[in-house]
């Protein structure tokens, strides 16, 4: 998003491992984190539903983005 000319970047998650975020911390200008979980397990502990999503659900939610 800097080389199309953002001049800010924040991120915004509600869970992160703390390794995800110190790694960001380099690439971006401020991060938003509700949750940083010590220990972090996995991501789909913290969702009630964090069903898979195949690749032609994808494929038809960007198509439908492109349209708008």
């Amino acid at each position: 998003v800097r080389k199309k000319g953002a001049k800010k970047v924040i991120v915004a998650i509600p869970v992160s491992p703390s390794i995800t975020l110190y790694v960001l911390k380099s690439y971006v200008d401020e991060i938003i984190c509700l949750q940083i979980p010590e220990p972090f397990y996995s991501i789909g502990t913290y969702y009630n539903n964090f069903a898979e999503i195949d690749d032609d659900e994808i494929n038809d939610l960007i198509n439908k983005l492109k349209k708008n």
